[in-house]
């Protein structure tokens, strides 16, 4: 919950400053998986025997949040595009609220594994 409000808050914000639709979701979503990334390896999936996170993860949740990263700047570029600015903000957090869930699956059986 805390990257996706960390991720939509950086999204409005950017785009009310006047930044371009497409530019400010790739900004905002680097801010989510950052904080993302470091959570869910330190606490949501951390390791029973306390391996901790390690360099195959990182390289599995990049590939994984590129494909993300695709597919939420084009649904949000679409609104923005086709519905205006404001339905944008609105459907940013939707539209990666469906997006966490499926990394959540990604996460936990691939990422984090």
């Amino acid at each position: 919950m805390l990257q996706l409000m960390l991720d939509t808050g950086v999204y409005i914000a950017l785009t009310s400053m006047g930044m371009l639709s497409v530019p400010a979701n790739v900004c905002s979503r680097v801010a989510g998986a950052l904080l993302g990334f470091w959570l869910n390896g330190a606490i949501t999936f951390r390791d029973v025997a306390g391996e901790g996170l390690k360099w195959r993860h990182l390289g599995r949740f990049f590939v994984s949040w590129s494909v993300m990263l695709a597919l939420s700047t084009l649904a949000v570029g679409l609104v923005n595009e086709n519905a205006g600015l404001r339905l944008s903000w609105f459907m940013k957090p939707v539209i990666d609220a469906f997006l966490a869930g499926v990394g959540f699956v990604v996460s936990r059986y691939w990422i984090y594994k």
